[in-house]
């Protein structure tokens, strides 16, 4: 019998081609040998394929790890990169509003003082304003008073230069008296 495990797969025959030619003990001895060798090389043939399947699996295992791996270590290096960029951008970004409100920060101090200088100067064109209309009314009522005193002025001197006529004196200390 050809056994693998303990379980019978077939046979092993030896046929003797002539006839005055017997077998005996020692021949089935060694026919039975050569049967558990027979066996024993199935069984590393079938071992020996099944362990060569098993390394081609794990080869092919191997290998789309390798893929995926190096997918994987792709999708990180893209990650890192975008990272790198986002950061990049961010930087940027973040000097440029440090730079703007530096900016913003100037010109507003720039605006205040202009606001300032436009308030001080517009109080000294109220001021100015003011001193311009006291004396346009200070040349006003210097004018009035001015044509009062020529008028009196000038009936006191012709009071003085008609002493004779008391009527025309009367009549000029009243205008003057008005």
């Amino acid at each position: 019998p050809f056994d693998v495990e303990g379980t019978p797969i077939g046979t092993l025959w030896v046929v003797a081609h002539k006839d005055h030619r017997k077998f005996d003990g020692e021949d089935e001895r060694n026919v039975r040998t050569l049967a558990q060798f027979a066996s024993a090389a199935w069984q590393l043939w079938d071992a020996r394929v099944t362990a060569d399947a098993a390394v081609n699996s794990e080869r092919e295992r191997a290998s789309e790890l390798a893929t995926a791996n190096q997918h994987l270590q792709l999708q990180v290096s893209e990650r890192e990169r975008a990272e790198e960029d986002l950061q990049r951008l961010i930087d940027e970004l973040e000097t440029g509003v440090m730079q703007r409100t530096a900016e913003l920060v100037t010109a507003n101090a720039a605006l205040s003082l202009t606001l300032e200088e436009r308030k001080r100067l517009n109080e000294q064109l109220r001021q100015s304003q003011k001193m311009e209309s006291i004396g346009i009314v200070q040349g006003g009522l210097a004018h009035d008073v001015n044509n009062l005193l020529n008028i009196i002025q000038g009936h006191a001197s012709a009071i003085m230069s008609q002493p004779a006529d008391p009527h025309k004196i009367i009549e000029d200390a009243r205008v003057i008296q008005e």
